[in-house]
């Protein structure tokens, strides 16, 4: 192959995985400009809760007045990926598999 082809060949294939580069990360930008603000909906189970106790007067409770935290998510990523890395050194001789 002539080299001013191969030269083409690999500039267009840089240019389009560019491009392709490019849309895939400015996709998500453009979507989150279009919301205005982040709006919560209150949990439908929890609105007008009261409790149960008939000695307790009847006013409703807020139990959730801020929406939680990732560490929940955290941990479960850092437990499964505790449990990923483990398997991964389990001596052969002993794992019974075989």
């Amino acid at each position: 192959m002539p080299r001013f082809t191969i030269l083409r060949r690999t500039t267009l294939s840089c240019c389009l995985t560019l491009a392709v580069l490019t849309a895939t990360c400015l996709v998500p930008l453009a979507a989150y400009a279009a919301t205005d603000e982040e709006v919560v909906n209150p949990d439908a189970r929890l609105e007008g809760y009261t409790p149960t106790n008939p000695t307790s007067p009847p006013t409703p409770i807020v139990v959730l007045k801020e929406p939680g935290g990732i560490a929940g998510s955290v941990v479960f990523l850092l437990v499964l990926i505790a449990i990923t890395m483990g398997v991964m050194f389990i001596n052969a001789k002993r794992s019974h598999l075989d």
